[in-house]
C-alpha cells in the first residue's frame, strides 16, 4: 500500500508540474531528461531528475487514466 503524498510537497510540486506542462505543449516529444535539463539549466530551478520522472509519470497516469497500456506490443 503506497502513502499518498503530503499537502507541503503537492504545494512545492505545483509551480513545477505547471513549468512541465508548459515544456511539453511546446516540445511535446521531449522526455524527462531533457526536460529536466531545460528546467534545470534554463530556468535555473535545481531540481533532480527522479523528481521530474515522477511528476510527469504521474501527470501521464491522471491524463490518460489508471490502467492504460502504453505498450502495446505483445
Amino acid at each position: 500500500m503506497k502513502r499518498s503524498r503530503s499537502q507541503r510537497r503537492i504545494f512545492l510540486d505545483q509551480p513545477i508540474i505547471d513549468r512541465i506542462f508548459d515544456i511539453k505543449k511546446d516540445h511535446p516529444n521531449w522526455g524527462y531528461r531533457r526536460v529536466w535539463a531545460y528546467i534545470r539549466y534554463r530556468d535555473g530551478v535545481v531540481v533532480g531528475k527522479n523528481r521530474i520522472y515522477r511528476l510527469m509519470a504521474e501527470a501521464k497516469k491522471q491524463i490518460l487514466g489508471e490502467g492504460f497500456e502504453t505498450n502495446l506490443r505483445r
